[in-house]
């Protein structure tokens, strides 16, 4: 496609955001676990067809959205968010309800995400991570609500200290980051109630 060429959205809107939320749903309610999903057909360069799912189905203008500069620059990435979400694009991660972090394994600094307020911790920001996968780097395991038994959860690639920032989000529950994680064709989630066990 040419550079003028808006890549198309989701072809049937509707059911598609359904079983994007589900799956957002369930991964959220199970941590570590991880769902299938399908996102739209063609994306601009930079951006996952999960990904692209996730934002589609969870964004809209009244959620504004931070993009990680390293793939901000990125041809159309910008332009498609926000024609397809309406999301405003905020320059500032704290003023994010949602953060989009490329891969790759520049370092993650949870502190300039918003945590929310204890009289509003849904207001913290949700961060948005692309990978290659979720069996191909350092295991860990998971403990908190929603797990069953503690189980070894493996995504990458991830930015340095990503473990850190899940171990220290923890600590602050009731309030801190959600985390979801995109691979190429499916998806999971980190809870700020989710901890790493031994």
């Amino acid at each position: 496609m040419s550079a003028n060429t808006l890549h198309a959205g989701f072809v049937d809107p509707v059911s598609a955001s359904q079983a994007g939320f589900r799956a957002v749903l369930d991964a959220m309610a199970h941590p570590g676990r991880v769902y299938p999903l399908k996102g739209p057909a063609e994306v601009p360069s930079g951006l996952g067809r999960v990904t692209a799912g996730v934002l589609l189905t969870l964004a809209d203008y009244s959620t504004p959205l931070w993009i990680d500069p390293a793939i901000a620059g990125q041809e159309g990435i910008q332009t498609y968010l926000r024609f397809h979400t309406g999301a405003p694009m905020v320059d500032v991660p704290k003023y994010s309800e949602f953060a989009l972090i490329g891969k790759g394994e520049a370092p993650l600094n949870g502190d300039r995400f918003s945590i929310g307020t204890p009289d509003y911790p849904d207001r913290a920001t949700t961060l948005i991570l692309q990978v290659d996968g979720f069996e191909r780097g350092d295991a860990v395991v998971l403990t908190g609500p929603g797990i069953e038994t503690p189980h070894r959860f493996a995504p990458a690639p991830l930015p340095a200290g990503f473990w850190d920032v899940v171990r220290n989000n923890a600590a602050l529950f009731p309030l801190g980051l959600d985390i979801i994680l995109c691979g190429p064709d499916s998806v999971a989630a980190l809870p700020r109630s989710t901890r790493i066990g031994g």
